[in-house]
């Protein structure tokens, strides 16, 4: 079947925001694009000790920077190097005009980062992103598709916040961060936490338009733990609890809201985390596509409200 804005709304309104699964298997869409230059490519580094600032520097940056502008705060454990804080993102606006903005970050930071950018194509920021600047297209995939990616095992929670974060909150997580370093079995394992900008274009649409509810959020947070080469479970259970850890001390600035994308088995209440106030339509939409619940699995949307 097809669908769109006019042929089963309901499903198309629904598979923007909760497909994954939910509701069957789309097999191809069909997208209206939009004019697109060059896009430059940014990265500032600080040193750790000034990881706090620079975190409440961004806070306030990035939620209200220009349309044109995205990034991602990275507070990071990385084995080998030790704990990290960065700030990356694209400029699609005119090459010349990024600057400005980025001295506004560094100024309110109040301390000189080292910086790199790059202007490219959309398609070679695509494979920047996607850290294949130095592949072909067709070596830009897993190796098992012929590629030359691996596949990393990672573990994952999130959290939208609506506020800026606490610096108590802030100065708690980045203890957490650094501390992986006294414990073997998280030191050899990054771990940390990526902030994502939100606002802009997302949040001129209503929350309600869509099935994804999360419009009016500040920035998104992904606590994460990516694991290099064979573990044993006893380095899993480990890393496990140190993130569950990590998330809990975010929990007094976080909205309540998660990310259905960073999906979490060990999340409570997922489905109003997830759907937030769609939830009753999603299920109504569920019901009359998918009535047998044929496309079910751990954490899908179900049929009926659970008691």
């Amino acid at each position: 079947m097809t669908c769109d804005a006019s042929k089963d709304a309901d499903l198309f309104w629904a598979l923007r925001g909760a497909g994954g699964g939910n509701l069957g298997v789309v097999t191809s869409f069909t997208f209206a694009s939009h004019p697109l230059g060059a896009i430059t490519a940014f990265s500032m580094s600080w040193p750790w000790s000034n990881a706090g600032e620079v975190v409440a520097a961004w806070q306030t940056w990035a939620p209200s920077a220009p349309v044109a502008l995205w990034s991602s705060c990275r507070l990071r454990w990385i084995p080998g190097s030790g704990p990290s804080v960065s700030v990356s993102g694209a400029w699609s606006g005119p090459p010349s005009g990024l600057a400005r903005h980025l001295d506004e970050l560094a100024s309110a930071s109040r301390h000189a980062p080292s910086r790199f950018t790059r202007t490219m194509s959309p398609l070679d920021a695509a494979r920047y992103f996607a850290g294949c600047s130095s592949y072909s297209i067709d070596d830009c995939r897993l190796s098992e598709q012929g590629g030359r990616l691996t596949r990393e095992g990672s573990l994952a929670r999130s959290d939208f916040f609506d506020r800026s974060i606490d610096a108590n909150v802030v100065r708690a997580a980045l203890g957490l961060i650094e501390g992986r370093g006294a414990t073997t079995a998280l030191a050899a394992q990054t771990g940390g936490v990526l902030f994502d900008a939100w606002g802009g274009t997302i949040a001129d649409v209503a929350p309600d338009a869509t099935a994804f509810p999360h419009r009016s959020a500040r920035f998104l947070a992904q606590e994460f733990v990516t694991f290099h080469g064979p573990i044993t479970d006893a380095t899993l259970g480990t890393n496990r609890d140190w993130l569950t850890t990590l998330w809990r001390a975010f929990r007094p600035a976080a909205s309540g809201a998660a990310y259905v994308n960073y999906i979490d088995p060990d999340l409570r209440g997922w489905l109003r985390a997830y759907y937030g106030d769609n939830l009753a339509r999603l299920i109504d939409v569920k019901r009359r596509f998918d009535p047998d619940d044929a496309f079910r699995f751990a954490q899908s949307i179900p049929t009926t409200l659970p008691a």
